[in-house]
């Protein structure tokens, strides 16, 4: 997608004779009358186009993510921006009568590709059922369409600067730079993905805790986040359910002759993108949540398997229900 590079003023200008010919130095000669006739050709730079293209393709993703709370990758949306960069750059090759073409494929196809790779690689949009695939393409629309709509917003922006101071700076002393432009171009996706990762460690630091699982005279030690989306409840007893990575317990389940000693047992779950699902539960003998110096005990604490990875980074392997940190 390119929004702003139909708004922005060509980059570079230089004086051409008719027939594209670079003008020699000028002897006295030349300023003698002529018949020959001067125009004005638009030279753009490719590395300067595409950086601000780049620039505004992240922004908008951003802002699309932020707005729907997708949590998409930061690095899919730097491949979906660079995509986007690269049809703008191909667009000024396209010949002018075929604009209403490139508007139609850059606003069509191409947001649909860029959305498609923003929400690739969520767990939340992986495709299983028919409701997982409504769910998908609800998205998939949503994403679109918020694009559409920051780029369409941004463009009124840019178009008003154009016209004041701040539009002058830019367009006579930013974009008359291309190697500034690629260092603001790197400096703005440094400066998002430091964001973006202090806010992870922020958040996860405040709700981490450290947890000792006592499961049939044996102990597992592990990392844990309390998860306030995590109101998943057994039905045995009313308990609030523990989500920990299925790998932990592997050992025990296949050493145990009867899993009833474990209190094993089914219930169904829901989640973001995955409904109708079974999860495995057993009951571990105690869990000790550890915050500093302080310890918080819960006896005959629901266990649900997780057969999947809790977080991808690894830094925690178990959730914690919001009421088993109290």
């Amino acid at each position: 997608m390119h929004a702003l590079s139909y708004i922005i003023s060509p980059v570079t200008r230089k004086q051409a004779k008719q027939g594209g010919e670079i003008p020699s130095p000028r002897r006295d000669s030349d300023f003698a009358p002529q018949n020959k006739e001067v125009i004005t050709g638009t030279v753009i730079y490719a590395d300067v186009l595409f950086g601000i293209n780049f620039v505004a393709n992240l922004c908008a993703l951003l802002i699309t993510d932020w707005i729907f709370k997708f949590s998409a990758r930061i690095s899919r949306m730097i491949i979906s921006a660079t995509l986007g960069a690269a049809w703008a750059v191909i667009c000024v090759c396209i010949p002018l009568r075929f604009a209403l073409l490139e508007k139609f494929i850059t606003y069509g196809p191409v947001t649909l590709i860029m959305s498609m790779i923003m929400l690739s690689g969520n767990k939340n949009f992986k495709l299983k059922t028919s409701k997982q695939l409504k769910l998908y393409m609800r998205n998939l629309l949503k994403a679109g369409a918020g694009m559409i709509l920051t780029a369409l917003f941004a463009g009124g922006i840019m178009h008003w600067l154009k016209y004041t101071f701040a539009g002058y700076f830019i367009e006579n002393v930013i974009l008359s730079d291309s190697e500034l432009v690629i260092f603001l171009t790197v400096t703005v996706i440094v400066v998002v993905i430091v964001l973006k990762t202090l806010r992870t460690i922020r958040i996860t630091d405040g709700l981490k805790r450290r947890i000792v699982i006592g499961v049939a005279e044996r102990e597992f030690e592990m990392d844990a986040i309390i998860d306030t989306g995590n109101s998943l409840i057994d039905y045995v007893g009313r308990r609030p359910v523990t989500v920990v990575e299925r790998t932990y317990f592997s050992d025990i389940l296949s050493d145990i002759d009867n899993l009833q000693k474990l209190g094993y047992h089914l219930i169904p779950y829901n989640s973001v993108g995955n409904s109708g699902g079974m999860m495995e539960i057993i009951t571990a003998d105690y869990i000790h949540i550890y915050e500093g110096e302080n310890v918080v005990t819960k006896k005959h604490a629901a266990i649900g398997m997780s057969l999947r990875q809790i977080n991808k980074n690894g830094d925690y392997h178990a959730l914690l229900g919001k009421d088993m940190a109290g």
